[in-house]
């Protein structure tokens, strides 16, 4: 800003300074107060005093109000997770709004954004709490910092401090788990074996299983390949001229 626009404007505060995490954000800022810029020039004002203070507005909205009101809609069209931008299904939308309400929002929708941003002991020492007895602590944390992450890009805090905090935070619960699951012979007996085989196709016939769920698990028991790998697999990929219905050794 120049010295003669700072003096015509009659502006006698600190210069504005800022920064964005990429050149596209950093862009549009650029224009916002360009925008501010022309339409002062031409005697209005108002566009800028409206927009001059978002953080007083922004800064003590609530926990559970930034999930509700902008973080779940930004999640649910696959906007919020740095690594992917597929959109969840609405099985997956459905089990993170579980997530939330049973774990999250009980232990920290009370507390404003930016509070819990200042005091990353806190959040440390609550989410540690929650991972004792809850072994998927690794999905809240990744949900906790989307949603911080989200807030530093809608200016409601400058930074995201959580970030580097979660990794504070271990999986005790998780850990425990594959231990026991070490010390524990996993085989079943034959009978066993036979029961849990004979309760899939029982619910088959009582149609509280899905026939694709059903073709799942027999397509993993009688091959042997890992679920990931059974999820790939289209009927394009299985030879039906073959008795015995082989896949194909190229899928195409």
């Amino acid at each position: 800003m120049s010295k003669k626009f700072r003096k015509d404007f009659r502006l006698t505060g600190q210069r504005f300074r800022e920064t964005r995490s990429s050149i596209e954000e950093a862009k549009e800022l650029e224009r916002k107060f360009e925008w501010y810029i022309d339409s002062a020039k031409f005697g209005d004002f108002t566009s800028f005093e409206k927009n001059s203070k978002p953080e007083e507005t922004n800064k003590e909205i609530l926990f559970k109000d930034f999930y509700e009101d902008i973080w779940l809609n930004e999640y649910k069209n696959g906007r919020t997770a740095k690594a992917s931008n597929k959109v969840p299904t609405q099985i997956t939308v459905k089990q993170t709004k579980n997530i939330f309400k049973c774990k999250i929002l009980p232990a920290f929708g009370d507390y404003s954004i930016s509070y819990l941003n200042d005091n990353k002991q806190l959040v440390v020492k609550i989410l540690n709490e929650i991972a004792e007895p809850y072994a998927n602590i690794k999905t809240i944390k990744s949900y906790f910092n989307q949603i911080f992450d989200l807030a530093e890009f809608e200016e409601i805090i400058e930074v995201n401090k959580i970030e580097k905090s979660l990794r504070r935070v271990t999986d005790v619960r998780k850990q425990e788990i594959i231990s026991k699951k070490n010390r524990v012979n996993q085989a079943l007996t034959a009978s066993e074996l036979r029961s849990w085989l004979q309760a899939f196709e029982t619910e088959l016939d009582n149609k509280s299983l899905i026939f694709m769920d059903y073709l799942l698990f027999q397509l993993t028991l009688k091959t042997g390949i890992r679920k990931s790998e059974a999820y790939a697999f289209q009927w394009k990929h299985v030879n039906f001229k073959k008795e015995d219905y082989l896949f194909r050794t190229k899928l195409s």
